[in-house]
Parts: C-alpha cells; sequence; structure tokens
C-alpha cells in the first residue's frame, strides 16, 4: 500500500512538470493581444502639444473642475505609465516633448494592449480636460464621492 502511495504521487509531480514544461513562449506575454479598441482610420490633422492643451486649460486645471475641448484638436503622446502592476488604476499617462497628461478610461486591464512607448493619436473634441489633483487629465465629468464636487473623471 505504502509503495502504491509513492508511485501515485510520483506519478502526480511528473505529470505536473510535463505539463509545466509544454509551455511555448514567454511567461510575461500579455494575455489581451488580440483586443482592438484603435481605429487606424484616424489621420494626423490640428495636432497640438501638452503644453499648449494644458496652457489652454490651465484655468480648469488648476481649479480642479473641467473645460469642454470645443476645438477639432489632436494630440500624439506616447504612453509612459499604465495600469501593470496596480499603482494607478483606470489611467494612462502620456507625454510628448514638452510635458505630460493624464488620461482617464473606465477600463482595467489596459496594460494588455496599452504598452509603455506605444505611440497614441487621441481626437479632443467633445472631450472634457480638467485637473486631477495638481494634473491634468483628459476624461469626461464626474463627482467626487466625498464632496458631491464636479470634477474630471474617466471616460467610458
Amino acid at each position: 500500500m505504502k509503495l502504491r502511495n509513492i508511485f501515485s504521487l510520483a506519478l502526480c509531480v511528473l505529470t505536473t512538470f510535463g505539463a509545466v514544461s509544454c509551455q511555448d513562449g514567454d511567461w510575461d506575454d500579455e494575455v489581451n493581444t488580440s483586443r482592438t479598441i484603435w481605429n487606424d482610420t484616424i489621420t494626423e490633422r490640428n495636432v497640438k502639444t501638452i503644453d499648449y492643451i494644458k496652457t489652454k486649460f490651465k484655468t480648469a486645471i488648476s481649479n480642479s473642475s473641467y473645460a469642454l475641448v470645443e476645438e477639432d484638436i489632436q494630440l500624439k503622446a506616447w504612453i509612459t505609465v499604465n495600469d501593470l502592476g496596480g499603482n494607478i488604476s483606470q489611467q494612462l499617462v502620456v507625454q510628448d516633448e514638452t510635458g505630460y497628461i493624464i488620461i482617464g478610461i473606465t477600463e482595467d486591464s489596459m496594460h494588455s494592449y496599452a504598452k509603455p512607448g506605444q505611440v497614441i493619436l487621441l481626437n479632443l473634441k467633445g472631450l472634457y480636460i480638467g485637473g486631477y489633483g495638481m494634473n491634468g487629465q483628459i476624461g469626461y465629468p464626474g463627482m467626487s464621492s466625498t464632496s458631491q464636487a464636479k470634477r474630471i473623471g474617466r471616460m467610458d
């Protein structure tokens, strides 16, 4: 009976090692690489810098309020921070040669398709820019859960 238990345990261990060793690829590969949220038909036109955007919406950013982007402008920047590791939630930080800005998006696990170094082109018309802390954020109007004050929130 004892020999049978040892044999069963050995078989389980060998089966486990066999299954694990058959994994192809890198363990660090992201799972959700097929998700497409990008619109490849967008072409660059009227691209503005982050400094231009922060200067134009300086009052809304410094007052921790928000303002609607009514101009047909675009932002071209590269992702520097995503939600990998849980340090930030439902946000991306993008930058260009003039500065950085936060993009608030109601989405989890963006790190699987929005990788640091990836360049994005974002149409800003119809979105809102405001202050999140003392940082600029692109998003949509929201309400503070504690004070019920209007503030910049995340876009869907």
